[in-house]
Formats: structure tokens, C-alpha cells, sequence
């Protein structure tokens, strides 16, 4: 999504919200919004979600409505967006650490993102392959198990 340079922030605020509440929603997988760092305005999206129902239920929700209102005053000069089915997914390595060797949790949770986020409203969620909850590995997370 492309808002003019300046409604950038503003837009990254709102989307913080919404945010915190998709990735606690049944079937979210991930959920993302970031500054494009080569592009001014332009804002990055990236959702997984375990089907096409858990999707669209979410653009029912009233959060979603309630970003809709709050992004209306901001200047929106273009967007593109895309929904893909994948069929194959795999763990990749690098010569610095083979996939192999890399835990689960880096790959399964939650990315690493611009935006600030609380995870405790959602931490009793449990991963969806059965896994550890999700959310960012951390001590107390470690300890719990």
C-alpha cells in the first residue's frame, strides 16, 4: 500500500492495532505491516493464514472496519495486492546456519517487525501444528515449558 511520505507513521500506528488483534484470531498465522525502507510511503503487508475461511471471517471483523475509518483521512495513492495459495513450503538454511539446525520457532511464530507488539493479550493461543505457544521465544517463555 502506498500513502503519501507523510501519512506513512500515522498509517503504521493504525495498522500496530489491527495487528494485535488478527494475530490472536483463530487460524492466523502471521501478520505483518512494515515500512518499505527503499520506498517512501509505501507500507509492506504480509499475512499467512491456515485457510480461506479463516481469511475471510477476518475481513469481517470489526477491526478490520474500524482500520478502514481510521486510514480514510490519510492519503492512499496507490495499492497492489496479491492472494496466493502456496502448495510446498520448506525451512531454508545458509552457509551460516543450515535449516537443519535452525529451531521451529523461527520460522513458525512471530517475525521480527518494525512495529511494537504486545503478545501477552494472545499467549494462551497454541500453534496450530500442535507446537509450543506462539509468540517470541523469551526466558519466561523457555521457563513455562
Amino acid at each position: 500500500m502506498d500513502f503519501e511520505p507523510g501519512d506513512r507513521e500515522e498509517a503504521l500506528r493504525h495498522f500496530s492495532d489491527l495487528v494485535v488483534a488478527s494475530r490472536c484470531e483463530s487460524g492466523c498465522l502471521d501478520y505483518v505491516f512494515s515500512p518499505d525502507p527503499d520506498v517512501p510511503g509505501r507500507v509492506r503487508v504480509f499475512e499467512h493464514w491456515d485457510s480461506d475461511a479463516s481469511l475471510t471471517t477476518h475481513l469481517t471483523l470489526p477491526h478490520v472496519a474500524k482500520l478502514g475509518k481510521a486510514l480514510a483521512p490519510l492519503t492512499r495513492i496507490g495499492r497492489s495486492l496479491t492472494h496466493s495459495t502456496v502448495a510446498v513450503s520448506r525451512q531454508m538454511g545458509s552457509a551460516s546456519a543450515p535449516a537443519a539446525s535452525w529451531p521451529t520457532e523461527m520460522f513458525c511464530h512471530r517475525p521480527w517487525t518494525s512495529l511494537a507488539t504486545d503478545w501477552s493479550s494472545c499467549a494462551e493461543r497454541k500453534d496450530p501444528r500442535g507446537g509450543p505457544e506462539r509468540g517470541l521465544r523469551t526466558a519466561s517463555s523457555d521457563a513455562r515449558k
